[in-house]
């Protein structure tokens, strides 16, 4: 459960950004003082959320402020509002050092697989995006060696599967090709089959992120995905 906040848009000047965490810590405080109050009867988590735009000092006073609060996780907000790749991750810089290792860590609204593998390299427990439906209802999916717009002309006689190194059911029945026919000649299901894949991917992609930390090799496998697919992110120091 989330409380309510204030997301500061990108960019915004450093009053703005003031205002939001102002009100942010405000709402997070009567919203845990009334969720503690009604005794959580269906044992819910409760998640604070730490604002400040792309200012240090007020992403460094809105962790403070929530972490005294005292919640069941920690979000962190006002992320892929727009600004470059590298602000957002100066933000994780600033907080994730502040923030209790026993407590869950989401990075609110992103994010794109290799800005995933990033962040989990940071510190990060949870993600949430639309990212793999909205790109797929574009005709864009996401595979092991990057994104393939799959939609484009030089698809139209290209046998292979979207990712060869994929195991979902459209991978292993449909071409690049005949996906491409089905979207350019309006058939909706073009795009699901598309959707469909990129899910699979991102399910699939978590699946390897938790085996590679559960097996302490974390730091080789960021290195080896970030390069296969293509990123130009470097690798987190795990």
């Amino acid at each position: 459960m989330m409380p309510l906040d204030v997301c500061a848009p990108y960019p915004c000047e450093y009053k703005e950004a003031k205002t939001s965490v102002i009100r942010t810590t405000d709402w997070a405080r009567r919203s845990r003082e009334f969720f503690i109050s009604q005794g959580n009867p269906k044992k819910q988590l409760q998640f604070g959320i730490i604002q400040g735009a792309t200012f240090e000092d007020l992403r460094r006073q809105s962790t403070e402020e929530i972490l005294s609060v005292g919640f069941d996780g920690y979000a962190v907000g006002g992320v892929s509002v727009g600004e470059p790749v590298e602000e957002m991750f100066k933000t994780l810089d600033w907080v994730m050092p502040h923030l209790p290792d026993d407590k869950p860590r989401y990075f609110m609204g992103i994010g794109l697989p290799d800005q995933i593998v990033k962040a989990v390299g940071e510190g990060i427990d949870m993600f949430d995006t639309c990212i793999p439906t909205r790109f797929g209802r574009h005709g864009a999916a996401f595979t092991s060696k990057g994104k393939v717009v799959v939609r484009n002309g030089e698809f139209s006689k290209d046998m292979l599967p979207l990712d060869e190194s994929c195991g979902c059911i459209v991978c292993k029945r449909y071409t690049r090709s005949y996906i491409r026919h089905l979207i350019s000649s309006g058939e909706l299901s073009g795009l699901r089959l598309v959707s469909y894949h990129n899910v699979y991917f991102y399910l699939s992609l978590m699946r390897k992120i938790r085996a590679a930390i559960k097996e302490n090799r974390y730091d080789s496998f960021q290195k080896e995905f970030l390069a296969a697919y293509g990123s130009e992110l470097e690798p987190s120091r795990v």
